[in-house]
């Protein structure tokens, strides 16, 4: 029910804007990356075990994030679903294959403020078509095993490996910065809109189309409110965050198989064969 994940919600912002706060300064005063600081840790081992399972992680949520810009595509221009995921992985190899250093940053950037200005139109055009969805901040569900709120908790950890994301682009700041950085870049704020905002605008336009909670749920309301300018939001929405799926996914395979094999392969390489994988998981 919506009042018990918006108390699941709240206690993961408090979760994640704690635990950030905390990894982004360490980061950003030792410039520790996450396989750097696994291998402190863990030894030989923990120097293996972090890239891979941050490459396969990274690799699975790019394959998650990309099929919904396909889904989108489908839903609105029809054909093969394949030929939608070619495209979706096909365009991010030059979004990412530069560097998170070189311009990926003023990509994410740029997007953020249509972004922004796509979540009030897409609002707005659900309230307009469907009317206010009266009741949908109250609706409720037949209760599981566990409260409700805790339900939603335990699937909000579900994506807690957005911290190793904290720790691997967190090091490349300034020790100046590092207040900011873990309350807003990293911290409490960021999650709040994340999480919070993000969720808020899900539930409202899944309430007014009266759609399942679902990912692809959330792909027809936004298709549905705005049309091609609906389609637009989502790649905007998703090329954000595939951009860092791809360019960690592709930065710890590098490092994963110099550790592994002692090659030397360029990152271009390994974003090349991100996209690949990704495709063939699609």
């Amino acid at each position: 029910g919506v009042p018990a994940t918006l108390a699941g919600m709240a206690a993961s912002i408090a979760t994640f804007g704690v635990v950030n706060l905390l990894l982004s300064r360490y980061a950003i005063h030792t410039g520790l990356s996450v396989e750097l600081l696994s291998r402190r840790m863990f030894g030989a081992v923990g120097s293996l075990l972090a890239p891979a399972l941050f490459a396969a992680t990274a690799l699975y949520y790019g394959v998650f994030e990309g099929s919904i810009v396909a889904v989108a595509l489908q839903e609105y221009f029809g054909g093969d679903i394949r030929l939608w995921y070619l495209l979706c992985t096909v365009y991010m190899i030059p979004v990412v294959i530069g560097g998170v250093a070189a311009w990926l940053d003023k990509l994410n950037g740029i997007l953020l403020p249509f972004y922004l200005v796509g979540m009030v139109a897409v609002v707005v055009a659900a309230t307009v078509q469907q009317g206010y969805p009266t009741g949908w901040l109250t609706a409720t569900v037949a209760s599981g095993p566990l409260p409700g709120w805790l339900t939603a908790y335990l699937v909000y950890m579900g994506v807690w490996v957005l911290m190793m994301y904290t720790f691997d682009y967190a090091r490349l700041g300034r020790r100046a910065d590092a207040g900011f950085h873990g309350t807003v870049t990293f911290g409490w704020v960021f999650y709040a809109l994340t999480f919070g905002v993000n969720g808020l605008v899900g539930l409202y336009l899944l309430g007014a189309w009266d759609i399942a909670g679902t990912e692809t749920g959330v792909v027809e309301a936004v298709v549905g409110s705005l049309g091609f300018a609906g389609v637009l939001l989502i790649i905007v929405s998703q090329t954000r965050i595939n951009s860092a799926n791809f360019y960690l996914a592709s930065t710890n395979l590098q490092v994963f198989v110099h550790r592994a094999l002692r090659l030397d392969v360029p990152r271009p390489v390994w974003v090349v064969v991100t996209a690949v994988l990704a495709y063939l998981l699609m």
